[in-house]
């Protein structure tokens, strides 16, 4: 196994770079086409849902009772997962990807319409309040599609393109999503007063029927490529899975670093949003002021893709990954002395758009000189499952906070203590790197 980089270094001339490009570009131009497209749809349905879906229901629920719907989300989650790879026994990738475009639309459908409405009420399991009605199930498959279309969008790109192709394809599609996301974010916040939440979250309907439009050049060596992908694959549990992530000299640590990231990034959502519902009690509002603020993190999210690579090259990996914790830290310090509205929505922005951008980008570099089995079935544990669950974590956290009957200011320190915890993880991760570096060179 090799050492995860400590930098990087571009061996290859600018003028080398922008040849490999053009015949890259030249060689994959419909895949291009139709992939950036897709993102584009995928993301710009995302943005018209999930500020609006989050608005309505915060109408009808206090967000106290966020912790419980953060579970149900959780674990709806890992049930997703499940059903994903039992119909993957019968189906390709590519039909699964068109599946999941018609459930996207045919649930938007069903839980918009007013003949199929359930009213929100709420139960307690253990002293925590759970929500359930339309709204709560609005919310929870928002959550949900985002996941099953990424994620199955993902894994269809990875399967066409060689390494040399991803290398220089994947940021241009993932502006492409960005791009896309600030568009469905730019009409929220534009008008959400004209055209009403529940239309906005409509949306996504004609969307998915677009998507689906964008896959068809696609079929064919998508499928004939699965087909190869297939048999070479060998079969792998999820207890495989998990020796391999802990027999490892970093995965544990990589485990570590995404857990405490999503806890954090899930600690400062909980006080954003606190806010927002106490300032901007109308509906329409607070649909507005969310597609304002996830504007600014699209906008972050392309300008950090932009600088990712130049910001790689002159820091290396290690410091990459210690500057967005120590960001965040100053950004979350600030509102403990003066909770301003504008200081909470720039620590949840900068919290989602580096995560989006660099610091993901920083992570994939770690796995690169890992094990095939490390690549894969570690991986999969870690930015799958762990990542997905991290709220669940989150949640046990807030609903202690909750029976404590902690204050919002005091929340804001358990806040500032998880980007701590995360600061320190990744430090001792840059250090293991550091260390194994400096033995290999001698």
């Amino acid at each position: 196994m090799s050492t995860p980089p400590t930098s990087i270094s571009n061996s290859r001339s600018r003028f080398s770079f922008f040849l490999d490009l053009k015949e890259v570009f030249s060689k994959h131009k419909r895949e291009m086409t139709c992939l950036s497209l897709i993102a584009a749809l995928i993301l710009f349905s995302y943005s018209v849902a999930r500020g609006p879906s989050e608005s309505l229901f915060l109408q009808h629920h206090d967000r106290s009772l966020l912790p419980g719907l953060w579970i149900e989300m959780g674990l709806a989650a890992m049930l997703l997962v499940v059903v994903y790879n039992r119909i993957l026994n019968y189906f390709s990738l590519y039909h699964v990807f068109n599946i999941s475009f018609a459930l996207t639309a045919i649930l938007f459908t069903v839980l918009l319409s007013d003949s199929m409405y359930i009213e929100e009420s709420t139960f307690s399991v253990f002293g925590q309040g759970f929500p359930i009605g339309s709204a709560t199930l609005l919310r929870i498959w928002c959550d949900l599609y985002i996941v099953l279309l990424v994620e199955t969008f993902w894994s269809l790109s990875n399967l066409h393109f060689n390494l040399k192709s991803a290398t220089l394809i994947y940021g241009f599609l993932g502006m492409a999503g960005s791009l896309g996301s600030m568009a469905g974010n730019f009409l929220t916040a534009l008008y959400a007063q004209d055209l009403g939440t529940k239309y906005l979250i409509s949306l996504a309907v004609p969307c998915a029927i677009l998507m689906s439009i964008c896959s068809w050049p696609l079929r064919h060596s998508f499928s004939q490529l699965e087909k190869k992908h297939n048999q070479d694959q060998t079969q792998s549990s999820f207890l495989d899975g998990l020796k391999v992530v802990f027999s490892s000299r970093y995965l544990p640590l990589i485990l570590l670093l995404v857990l405490s990231s999503q806890i954090a990034v899930t600690l400062i959502d909980y006080q954003y949003k606190g806010l927002l519902q106490t300032l901007f009690t109308d509906v329409n509002d607070r649909s507005a002021v969310q597609g304002w603020v996830y504007l600014s993190i699209d906008i972050g999210a392309i300008v950090m893709q932009a600088l990712t690579g130049l910001t790689i090259t002159l820091l290396g990996v290690g410091a990459t990954l210690n500057l967005i914790p120590l960001l965040l830290l100053i950004c979350c310090s600030i509102p403990l002395f003066t909770p301003l509205f504008m200081m909470i929505a720039l620590g949840k922005s900068a919290s989602k758009f580096f995560t989006y951008s660099i610091f993901k980008s920083a992570k994939e570099l770690i796995y690169l000189p890992l094990s095939y089995a490390e690549q894969t079935q570690g991986k999969a544990i870690i930015d799958i499952m762990v990542y997905r669950q991290a709220k669940l974590v989150a949640s046990v956290i807030l609903i202690t906070l909750s029976a404590q009957q902690v204050s919002a200011q005091t929340s804001g320190f358990y806040t500032v203590g998880a980007i701590v915890v995360w600061l320190i993880i990744s430090l001792r991760l840059w250090s293991r790197i550091r260390h194994d570096q400096s033995t290999s060179d001698t």
